[in-house]
């Protein structure tokens, strides 16, 4: 699969701004959207030194603007387990990623 993904702002001839806080924006497609990449959080889940959680944030934009943030948490393998310091950090991370998206969204 081509990642057609470029840093946030790349395209000089759209007059729409980047979502705030988007660090990558693929192209718009037909419809008139486009998705965007936000920040990443990694966590470690300390359960064995290769398991690690990500937190990212992503989301798609319309032509007039409007923009829909989501968060999501992924792991190198389905059902990695977490011990509790590992689950507070992942926690700490989805409050984080969602104080961001309601910051950005109320700009």
């Amino acid at each position: 699969m081509q990642d057609d993904t470029r840093p946030a702002g790349a395209d000089s001839t759209d007059n729409t701004p980047t979502p705030l806080g988007a660090v990558a924006v693929d192209d718009w497609t037909p419809s008139g959207w486009r998705s965007f990449k936000g920040t990443s959080r990694t966590i470690a889940a300390d359960i064995t030194e290769t398991t690690e959680f990500r937190v990212d944030i992503a989301g798609e934009q319309d032509r007039d603007g409007t923009v829909d943030r989501y968060i999501h948490v992924l792991s190198a393998v389905y059902g990695d387990a977490i011990n509790p310091a590992g689950a507070r950090a992942l926690a700490a991370a989805l409050i984080d990623a969602a104080d961001e998206c309601e910051r950005a969204s109320a700009m």
